[in-house]
């Protein structure tokens, strides 16, 4: 019997010693959670001061942000920056491509109908002394003859229209037509080369300067040649003057010069020269007045009378605006010229503000224009083909306070 109670209570001293071991060690948990007890309170793993507070024992575990969690993404990051170092130790450097490695590049620009329709309209790669036939080569289908001169661009021929006259592929150095063969007139870094096929006459309309390369002329210039561009304004639109200076500038160009317009000094222009103002306060100007009576055959598309009388390619007038319009239309003196004469006119000052506002706010609506009209907000591309010309025959714009 004793030696059974002896048995007993040793296998009760075994288990209470048991016991005491599991828990003992002088392991605080609270301090193993928080992390090294020499730390103190208030200071992070990393050895700087931490706003968190201690988490005391019974508080919910802290959630974890998904960005402190590593994930396959930033470890596949530090593994590829880990095998990008050198024997050194020091990253590997990175080739990037600068923006001086990037390619010259012109715009080439292809529409028919006096630009009614695109055919073409891209960025190009410039090569080192290109021409306007090497690109064309490059990016369309060209079949040409001898000096150069395109007979068909992407199965589009020039010949014989159907009612008399011809249509063909005339084309344009930054809205200044060319005086030279496209295998012989080579390109400078950033120029609008257009080509518009289009019916033409005699005695019709001449576009030896066409407004649709907005802003060229007054950036490139023609043949790498840029004159200063003269605003030249009406005492009642120099507001408006300055306002398009600004603009200009904005878009690149280096040199401008603003001006209340004179009678004289029309001749010899050393740049191209923007006129702004109301019909009212140009038309005693004599060289206005001779190119307002010239019609089509100054380039401009329109004639101011009463009211604003629009052309056909003819030269006839087609439609004709009462109220308040206004036009942006160019002049040359020929092919070649790199001083052309911009007329940015309004038959009133609603009218002008709308010629304007738009070259400022919105020049993309005049993209592929040879001369544009502004009517009630909305933009008629001039000359007029009889399709267009037939939809209306008299416009009246609707005049606000």
């Amino acid at each position: 019997m004793r030696r059974k109670r002896l048995v007993c209570w040793l296998v009760i001293i075994v288990f209470l010693a048991a016991v005491c071991g599991c828990s003992g060690g002088g392991v605080d948990q609270r301090a193993a959670y928080k992390g090294s007890a020499n730390r103190g309170p208030g200071v992070s793993a990393s050895g700087q001061d931490s706003d968190v507070p201690d988490r005391e024992e019974g508080d919910p575990k802290p959630e974890v942000s998904p960005e402190s969690v590593p994930s396959a993404e930033n470890k596949a990051v530090k593994t590829k920056g880990e095998s990008s170092k050198n024997k050194e130790g020091s990253p590997a450097p990175v080739k990037e491509e600068s923006a001086g490695n990037q390619p010259d590049r012109v715009t080439l620009l292809v529409t028919q109908n006096y630009g009614q329709r695109i055919l073409f309209d891209q960025k190009v790669k410039l090569d080192c002394q290109a021409t306007v036939m090497d690109i064309m080569q490059s990016h369309l289908q060209v079949e040409s003859g001898p000096g150069g001169y395109v007979n068909a661009i992407n199965g589009v021929k020039a010949g014989e229209g159907k009612t008399g006259g011809r249509s063909d592929w005339m084309y344009y150095i930054n809205g200044i037509c060319a005086n030279v063969g496209a295998a012989s007139c080579q390109l400078q870094k950033g120029d609008v080369v257009w080509w518009d096929y289009h019916p033409w006459r005699f005695g019709g309309v001449v576009t030896s300067a066409v407004i649709g390369c907005y802003p060229e002329p007054f950036v490139q210039g023609y043949q790498g040649k840029v004159g200063t561009t003269t605003i030249a304004a009406a005492a009642g639109a120099m507001d408006l003057a300055r306002t398009l200076e600004k603009s200009l500038r904005t878009r690149g160009v280096q040199s401008t010069s603003v001006k209340e317009i004179e009678a004289s000094g029309w001749k010899n222009r050393s740049g191209p020269t923007l006129v702004l103002g109301e019909w009212e306060d140009l038309k005693s100007i004599r060289e206005l007045e001779k190119l307002n009576q010239a019609g089509g055959k100054s380039g401009l598309c329109v004639h101011f009378n009463d009211s604003l009388e629009l052309l056909d390619y003819q030269g006839k007038v087609q439609q004709t605006v009462t109220g308040s319009a206004g036009i942006i239309a160019a002049a040359a003196a020929g092919m070649g010229d790199g001083a052309p004469l911009w007329l940015v006119v309004g038959t009133d000052r609603q009218g002008l503000e709308q010629a304007v506002g738009l070259l400022v706010n919105d020049p993309q609506q005049i993209r592929g224009c040879c001369s544009a009209a502004l009517v009630s907000g909305r933009v008629i591309k001039l000359p007029l083909l009889k399709k267009e010309a037939s939809k209306q025959c008299s416009l009246t714009a609707k005049k606000t306070a």
